[in-house]
């Protein structure tokens, strides 16, 4: 289940990487005059399919089922260890809203607010990063579980099919001149 999300995770990472010709976010961020999800739909796309499976959410909340059929949830887990596992899965969620903004929303780009200065750049990512966890969040009251053979054919099939095509409209963006770019001017030094 885990190389069914994150292969295609892996290769819309690449197909971002490849289409700003960098890794690093800051960047990343400043080279979007416009956003990543429009110059790219097809990596937004796909990498939100793979967040969703990399943090076990429904539809995709298939490590659960199994334990369910028993007992319920997290039947092994009590006390500490209980909060550290559902602490850590929301963290995931919240790393991958935070890659996902910098990749395809701009990052903190927003309209300035004055009163608050410096800090407004800040605001704007923790919104963005917060209407990516609601919307995440809320499939669980949208969507059904998958079964194991389901999720897995979305994610060797589908998934692995648009993450390959968006790797593949990055290289045409890149290839046609379209991508932005980084100048030399751009590239800080160690």
């Amino acid at each position: 289940m885990y190389f069914a999300y994150e292969i295609p995770f892996i290769i819309c990472v690449i197909a971002m990487l490849i289409l700003y010709g960098t890794g690093d976010t800051v960047s990343i961020v400043n080279m979007q005059s416009v956003p990543g999800a429009i110059l790219n739909p097809v990596a937004a796309l796909a990498f939100a399919i793979a967040m969703v499976m990399a943090t076990s959410r429904l539809p995709f909340e298939i490590p659960e089922a199994d334990q369910e059929l028993a007992f319920g949830p997290m039947v092994e887990y009590s006390g500490i260890v209980f909060g550290l596992v559902m602490t850590l899965a929301y963290e995931k969620a919240y790393v991958m809203a935070a890659l996902m903004t910098d990749l395809f929303f701009m990052g903190g780009a927003g309209p300035e607010i004055p009163m608050l200065g410096d800090l407004s750049g800040a605001i704007w990512f923790f919104i963005k990063v917060l209407i990516i966890i609601v919307v995440v969040f809320s499939l669980r009251a949208i969507y059904p579980r998958y079964r194991i053979d389901q999720a897995l054919r979305i994610g060797w099939t589908f998934s692995l099919a648009l993450s390959l095509l968006a790797l593949a409209i990055s290289l045409c963006l890149v290839a046609s001149g379209i991508a932005p770019s980084v100048t030399a001017a751009e590239v800080v030094a160690p």
